[in-house]
């Protein structure tokens, strides 16, 4: 699920260095498939907040990179939730080949700690994701996870105090955010319910029954003309995405540079 990321350090605008004030909130937004250029080129079409706030107010890495070449939801999650690669975290693939048991392997299949809601499992009948239907027990958990996450250590930083939650349409969008020692939900389409796993809690907390319960999102698909409308002329959206098919190049008018260091109100830069 994840291509690139936005990660969010919520606290007093300005360098890291002039905060004396410890964040409350850290917030870390992992995006399916937005290439690093992407918020860029939407830019004009988007309104004070989200993507253009962090862009005009936060600190930004246009040069930062990964170097693994597998872009599969499993493995950019791991990636960015623990900074390392994947040959050392662990998740290579969203499916893999376990040589012992001869068999293909979901990233994060744990038979040991099956989910709390009944019938909440992959329907192999309806889904359309090939990898969610390889897994053959219902069970999750960050075993095959074999380093430490940011989230586990901001757990051991704060003596366990801080509460850490991973939440992800997909369970291996949620898992590795979590890490090891926060909680883990993802929504399954099965059950139309949020649900986790035994690894997580032996039972619901009772505000997870409760938001249950409000039948939000709801599992039955809405037709998108109910609720879907779009504000601009099918011209504009036409021109803003055609240019996705082009062979990679450099932007009409735009200069050949990358970021050094770049605070919230200054930034250095060198020509590559």
């Amino acid at each position: 699920m994840a291509v690139s990321a936005v990660l969010m350090v919520l606290t007093n605008q300005g360098w890291a260095s002039e905060i004396t004030e410890k964040p409350r909130l850290i917030l870390q937004i992992t995006v399916d498939q937005l290439r690093g250029d992407l918020h860029r080129r939407y830019l004009p079409n988007m309104g004070k907040g989200g993507f253009r706030y962090l862009l005009e107010n936060g600190v930004v890495y246009e040069d930062a990179h990964h170097a693994h070449a597998t872009t599969e939801t499993i493995v950019g999650h791991a990636t960015l939730a623990t900074g390392a690669h994947p040959s050392n975290h662990g998740l290579v693939g969203n499916v893999w080949f376990d040589r012992t048991s001869g068999t293909l392997t979901y990233n994060i299949e744990d038979e040991r700690y099956p989910l709390l809601t009944s019938g909440a499992d992959v329907d192999p009948s309806t889904e359309i994701d090939p990898t969610q239907r390889v897994a053959r027990t219902d069970g999750r958990s960050p075993a095959n996870l074999l380093v430490s996450t940011f989230s586990d250590e901001l757990a051991i930083h704060t003596a366990n105090r801080a509460k850490i939650f991973g939440v992800s349409i997909k369970d291996r969008g949620a898992v590795p955010m979590a890490g090891h020692a926060g909680k883990a939900f993802w929504f399954s389409k099965a059950a139309g319910k949020w649900v986790t796993s035994r690894f997580y809690y032996d039972a619901y907390p009772k505000w997870v029954l409760d938001y249950n319960a409000t039948n939000r999102p709801s599992a039955t698909p809405t037709p998108i003309g109910s609720f879907c409308t779009n504000p601009l002329p099918i011209y504009s959206v036409t021109k803003m995405t055609s240019r996705g098919r082009r062979p990679l190049q450099r932007l009409a008018g735009s200069s050949p540079t990358h970021t050094v260091r770049q605070t919230a109100n200054t930034s250095q830069r060198i020509s590559p």
